[in-house]
């Protein structure tokens, strides 16, 4: 019965410990890794609001490349979420892709203007060219800047879940040592209590036998 009685005893000092434990080792790593969590979200969160930016031009002209420079190329020194870059990008490409010089296949030039509402499908003007560039660079900004913060937030959420885990782990093998120690500290107590409280009228056993049953004990729990 002695084994028994120090797991359990050993049993409920760990898990009397191990959630504090655990919330205070969540606590600090969290807050060790606040600053590399948000700048990992932020960097992934801009990424991804401006390849949503560049998915919504080329949706507009039906391509990623404009006068002979690659979509990406107008983002190199300002935001995706600037409307007025956007502005300015729709507005020139559309101009070079439909002036009346520049030899374009008609239907192409078409569907671009569907695709910013100035026309519809009928042929029918709708929208003056500034109004609907304004509108479509408005609406393809506040589609990336939706598709960034979604991003920043799983991102961040994962990192936190990675700390989490990572700490959990963590006080899991803490607290099976610190289990381990216990257990044996009080066997130990143990069994020099039950050899100092022998009955005395008991035959006084040798040393070498003394010492085998402690191992037998331990071996047992």
């Amino acid at each position: 019965t002695v084994a028994p009685t120090v797991g359990l005893i050993g049993a409920v000092a760990v898990n009397a410990w191990k959630p504090k434990a655990l919330e205070l080792a969540i606590e600090e790593a969290l807050k060790a890794g606040a600053t590399e969590i948000a700048a990992a979200a932020n960097a992934a969160g801009k990424a991804a609001g401006l390849d949503a930016v560049i998915e919504g031009i080329k949706d507009v002209f039906i391509t990623d490349k404009l006068t002979t420079k690659t979509l990406q190329s107008f983002f190199n020194s300002k935001p995706y979420t600037d409307v007025s870059n956007v502005i300015d990008i729709i507005t020139r490409n559309k101009a070079a892709f439909c002036a009346v010089q520049v030899t374009l296949d008609t239907d192409m030039c078409t569907q671009i203007n569907i695709n910013l509402g100035t026309m519809l499908e009928n042929g029918r003007s709708v929208l003056t060219d500034r109004t609907a560039i304004s509108q479509k660079a408005q609406e393809i900004v506040t589609q990336g800047t939706k598709a960034a913060e979604a991003t920043k937030a799983q991102v961040a959420a994962d990192g936190k879940l990675a700390i989490e885990t990572t700490q959990q782990k963590v006080i899991e093998a803490a607290s099976y040592n610190l289990y381990s120690a216990i257990g044996y500290s009080i066997l130990a107590i143990l069994i020099i209590v039950l050899i100092m409280t022998k009955n005395e009228n008991e035959e006084k056993t040798p040393i070498y036998k003394i010492i085998r049953r402690i191992g037998i004990t331990c071996l047992l729990y």
